[in-house]
């Protein structure tokens, strides 16, 4: 992938693919540092087309804390 932006859902696929080809690179070389790039242009197309808001309208008037039915709680994965 030879373009510097991911604005297509072929050059994210494109983007996707090189990534689990570079997987294997050193940090810091050549590749290493094109890997880089790709995932943060890939967490920024993610970002924009693929938000993750887990919080929905009904939850607004929720303190963040608090416990949402149907959702596991902040406090459930905590080591006792």
């Amino acid at each position: 992938m030879e373009n510097q932006f991911i604005e297509t859902p072929e050059n994210y696929a494109d983007a996707l693919k090189e990534i689990d080809v570079l997987m294997s690179a050193e940090p810091g070389a050549s590749k290493g540092r094109r890997l880089e790039i790709l995932v943060d242009l890939v967490q920024k197309y993610e970002a924009k087309h693929f938000p993750m808001n887990l919080r929905t309208e009904a939850d607004e008037g929720l303190p963040i804390d608090e416990e949402i039915p149907g959702r596991p709680s902040a406090t459930s994965n905590r080591a006792h």
